[in-house]
């Protein structure tokens, strides 16, 4: 399977099409080639987006019978300087992770902007929070709940100062 460089000019999201410049091919053209995409087995190509921009530069292949006026994008190009290492990374508007189960098993997690969990959390360990937390709804504790120290739970008492306000002395 011969390959050919590439360089997208225009992607088209919805149809999955790409519109590439072929050095060599399209040199002083004004309407470029429209490139279908091939997709790897496990991403299927209606659930699946591809994020694509102008300037990629990809991989092409006149697949359908070598026939040159269908140009199949087949991969990205890797340059040899700049690259990322030891990183992966997606880019996209949006990911969804559509499982029974996901394990996520790293040895620290960092998440950036804002969390909404719709379903049951459980903290296996210990959670810290760093910055001021406002609880609006109910809150329920098994086990010792303590402050600077301090048992703060159920089984915590509390003198009243006989001053008749409801003051009390610290816990004790």
């Amino acid at each position: 399977m011969p390959l050919y460089p590439a360089i997208v000019e225009s992607y088209d999201g919805e149809r999955r099409r790409a519109r590439i410049a072929i050095p060599g091919m399209t040199d002083g053209s004004n309407v470029y080639p429209e490139a279908e995409l091939m997709y790897s087995l496990g991403d299927s190509h209606n659930d699946t987006e591809i994020e694509i921009e102008a300037g990629d530069k990809v991989w092409i292949d006149f697949l359908i019978d070598g026939d040159w006026r269908y140009p199949v994008i087949v991969g990205y190009r890797q340059p040899e300087t700049g690259n990322l290492v030891s990183i992966r990374r997606w880019r996209q508007k949006r990911i969804e992770l559509i499982a029974d189960h996901v394990l996520i098993d790293c040895k620290t997690m960092e998440v950036t902007g804002d969390v909404t969990i719709k379903g049951f959390l459980s903290i296996l360990k210990t959670l810290t929070v760093a910055l001021l937390t406002q609880l609006l709804s109910g809150l329920i504790v098994t086990g010792t709940m303590t402050n600077n120290d301090k048992n703060v739970g159920s089984t915590h008492k509390h003198r009243e100062n006989g001053d008749g306000g409801g003051t009390t002395d610290e816990p004790f």
